[in-house]
């Protein structure tokens, strides 16, 4: 099996594919067992105040979760646990959030 440039470029090393970004110039991914290549961005983080409030609100939330004591986060993972949709962690951030907006 010699160098192929094909498999190479789309991401194939040795036989291992990959699924990360190799510096900042490409990420390597799978879908759906198929390995795929596109060019790495930088994300855009436009600072909006919508935006800027929601970060606020979900870091108030995880605070608030932290102080929780174990008995309380055991009980709401408890309650939630019987809808097996999210986890205690998930709902509870998802009802402090709701709460505020």
């Amino acid at each position: 099996m010699g160098f192929n440039f094909y498999t190479l470029y789309y991401g194939y090393y040795i036989g291992i594919s990959v699924s990360a970004s190799i510096g900042k110039k490409y990420v390597y991914y799978l879908q759906h067992n198929v390995q795929k290549k596109r060019r790495w961005v930088l994300p855009a983080d436009p600072k909006v105040p919508a935006q800027l409030n929601m970060r606020f609100l979900l870091k108030q939330a995880v605070l608030a979760w932290h102080d929780l004591t174990p008995s309380q986060k055991i009980s709401y993972q408890d309650f939630r646990s019987k809808t097996k949709v999210y986890s205690g962690y998930n709902s509870f951030i998802s009802s402090y959030i709701k709460s505020y907006i």
